[in-house]
């Protein structure tokens, strides 16, 4: 696993209940999870290819 890619799967364990959310990959964004709650609403959590840091994005 990559690093940027480990960043990221670190943010989402650490910051969120998992079982909480479906989680998938989103390659849309560099190194993107797509997470949706029970009610439908997601977000995405990816790397900063510029900053070199975990963001969010919501939907």
């Amino acid at each position: 696993m990559k690093e940027a890619e480990k960043q990221v799967d670190d943010f989402i364990k650490e910051n969120f209940v998992t079982e909480s959310f479906e989680i998938e990959d989103f390659p849309l964004f560099p190194y993107g999870k797509l997470l949706r709650d029970e009610t439908g609403e997601t977000m995405v959590c990816y790397y900063d290819l510029i900053t070199g840091q975990v963001k969010t994005e919501f939907e």
